[in-house]
């Protein structure tokens, strides 16, 4: 019987790999990677901004370091009379698990009591750092860089 054993031996060999590689997460490739870093950092700044939705953007904050949700959403709401309009992704760099992106959002600062003709929106750039985790990208803050 030495080539019964030989045989489970040789199904060991096999299936054990298998069970290694399946169980592992398949990590998107590089342009994946800065395609929805992209989408997730313009949906982030979107819901934060745009629509007020300080939940969704709080859903989307690296767990390590972030404070309780109370306590994000005083520290994220607006104090002044800016109204954002626009967000969109202008660059995306990714290192390993760490992302930067530039954003450019364009604003207006309406003055109370002031009527002016429609003006061109203002234009401002936030640079912002994400981290990949197995929960997809989560936002890490503001770069101060």
């Amino acid at each position: 019987m030495p080539g019964r054993g030989l045989t489970a031996f040789y199904w060991l060999l096999v299936f054990i790999p298998l069970l290694v590689f399946t169980g592992c997460e398949r990590r998107p490739d590089p342009s994946e990677l800065k395609s929805s870093l992209g989408k997730v950092a313009e949906q982030y700044w979107t819901y934060r901004f745009i629509k007020g939705n300080f939940r969704s953007a709080y859903d989307l904050e690296l767990e390590e370091g972030r404070p309780p949700f109370k306590q994000y959403v005083d520290k994220v709401t607006p104090a002044g009379q800016i109204r954002y309009l626009n967000v969109k992704t202008k660059e995306v760099t990714i290192d390993q698990d760490k992302g930067v992106v530039l954003l450019t959002v364009e604003h207006e600062i309406p003055i109370p009591g002031v009527k002016v003709k429609k003006a061109k929106p203002l234009q401002g750039t936030i640079r912002d750092v994400w981290i990949y985790t197995s929960d997809g990208w989560r936002h890490k803050g503001k770069s101060k860089n």
